[in-house]
């Protein structure tokens, strides 16, 4: 028969290994979560453009749009022209964005909640393709955001070559507000 004692030290050596060895997982695990981003889009462009990269959101607009598969169950954060700075900064970002257009109205209020907004130029086809390729290097995703330039260039290419042998359309542009005379 084996020594009791021997018995004994195997036991609890096999126990300390096998601590030590999950131990190290569960660290593992707790690092990586801490190294993934935490994005909040407060509108549903932002949301198209994260779901094109395949980036993981944590809170997303209040929208009447189809919201992609991967996103629905999150966190609602309120509409994109009145977000709750509460409920965004109640999910511990490290990243919130918007679009540029709304730097004026809710800058102030996110700065004042310490929750530093990043804002987007989606003003034209140009700054859409830049803000994709930034994205895509923040995030390490260069492929998705190359491949997503490459369809607008794309799209772009077979609009122009549908207006090349057309004439071009005369366009008047009207902007103001109507005031109800009543």
């Amino acid at each position: 028969m084996k020594n009791p004692r021997k018995v004994g030290l195997i036991s609890l050596a096999t126990l300390i290994v096998i601590g030590l060895i999950g131990g190290g997982i569960a660290w593992q695990r707790q690092q990586t979560q801490r190294n993934q981003p935490r994005i909040v889009a407060t509108t549903y462009a932002i949301v198209q453009i994260a779901d094109k990269l395949k980036l993981p959101l944590v809170g997303v607009p209040t929208t009447s749009n189809p919201m992609p598969q991967r996103y629905r169950k999150l966190p609602k954060v309120g509409s994109p022209m009145n977000p709750s700075v509460e409920k965004i900064a109640a999910l511990k970002p490290t990243a919130v964005y918007s679009v540029t257009t709304l730097d004026d109205q809710f800058g102030k209020a996110f700065r004042a909640q310490h929750v530093t907004p990043h804002f987007l130029d989606l003003t034209s086809v140009t700054h859409l393709e830049r803000t994709l390729t930034q994205l895509g290097q923040r995030y390490d995703r260069q492929a998705a955001a190359k491949k997503q330039v490459r369809l607008i260039d794309q799209a772009k290419q077979r609009a122009k070559q549908r207006a090349q042998n057309r004439q071009k359309p005369r366009v008047l542009v009207l902007m103001g507000q109507l005031y109800d005379c009543d």
